[in-house]
């Protein structure tokens, strides 16, 4: 993948150019909120902390909703093949590392001017 992705601290893609730097957008909410787009996912918790980082030497951005009912962790990164191949793709992932913790999982919605192909 020869892209970029901005994941916001709650947990949101609110940029992506896909599959390139220089292809239309296709999460814009950085620019427009209510048209841009975005892919969220939001564990359900009441005040909450987040805080994000990326592990060492890695693409790997980690970000850890601490409250007091529980914590949750989001991983996003793009895999890079070690034979020089892209795949081209994004993985999310959330792990639920202490107590119970509800999730509103995959709610997005596309930039207005892209097909829903995608």
């Amino acid at each position: 993948m020869c892209s970029i992705a901005l994941v916001s601290v709650n947990g949101s893609i609110d940029f992506l150019c896909y599959p390139n730097f220089d292809s239309p957008t296709v999460f814009a909410a950085l620019l427009d909120d209510q048209k841009g787009g975005c892919f969220e996912i939001q564990p359900q918790l009441g005040k909450r902390k987040v805080r994000q980082l990326y592990f060492p030497d890695t693409n790997i951005l980690l970000t850890r909703f601490l409250a007091e009912e529980g914590v949750a962790e989001l991983t996003d990164y793009m895999p890079i093949a070690t034979d020089g191949e892209q795949p081209n793709e994004i993985i999310r992932t959330l792990a639920v590392i202490r107590g119970e913790v509800d999730c509103d999982q995959g709610r997005g919605r596309l930039q207005d001017a892209v097909p829903a192909t995608i």
